[in-house]
């Protein structure tokens, strides 16, 4: 499995070296392995790793999310995984907008950002601008952010054991938030 993780490496030793090291790093960016990247007119917006079973059989995923409509010879809408060995959709992604931010919350994948709905099919739900997805359903969060011209949640990040969510919205499931939120599990809270 290769992924980008050296350029990291490369930037610190560039720090550390000097331009001397910069010749050695420059060729580090590969595609993984060999195969393409995600296609469409808008970009990768977030990525987060999640391995869905925990400490199972099953690989991690490397879960990428954003406007995007395939990834490598796969259709997706806007959310993909990378096994390691080949692409997958997941849950048949979002529909009405684009992921923004992804973050892994008791075990789930939280997928964030200006989406109407999540899933495909009879496993459509709809879930405005954020959704979680515990490997076989997705789950609405509430009824999502609202209060603005366009509610988008812009980021997520786990403190204090909650799922905290950012973005532009004054409201989040009827809760005035302005902008920050916290989920503690069960439901949506304004941050102190």
């Amino acid at each position: 499995m290769r992924f980008t993780v050296p350029l990291v490496v490369c930037a610190t030793a560039l720090l550390a070296l000097g331009s001397s090291a910069a010749a050695q790093c420059m060729d580090d960016w590969l595609p993984v392995d060999g195969l393409p990247g995600v296609t469409g007119d808008l970009p990768v917006g977030a990525a987060v790793a999640w391995d869905p079973d925990g400490a199972g059989p099953s690989p991690e995923l490397l879960v990428l999310g954003g406007g995007f409509v395939g990834a490598g010879e796969v259709p997706v809408n806007g959310l993909a995984a990378w096994d390691g060995a080949a692409w997958r959709d997941v849950g048949g992604g979002v529909s009405g907008g684009r992921v923004w931010a992804l973050a892994v919350y008791n075990g789930e994948l939280i997928v964030a950002g200006d989406f109407q709905s999540v899933g495909a099919g009879d496993g459509q739900v709809a879930a405005r601008t954020i959704a979680r997805w515990d490997g076989a359903a997705w789950h609405a969060m509430g009824s999502g952010a609202t209060g603005s011209v366009s509610p988008v949640v812009f980021d997520l990040t786990l403190y204090d054991g909650d799922l905290v969510a950012t973005g532009r919205f004054t409201h989040m499931n009827g809760v005035v938030v302005n902008a920050v939120t916290r989920w503690d599990g069960a439901q949506w809270h304004p941050t102190p």
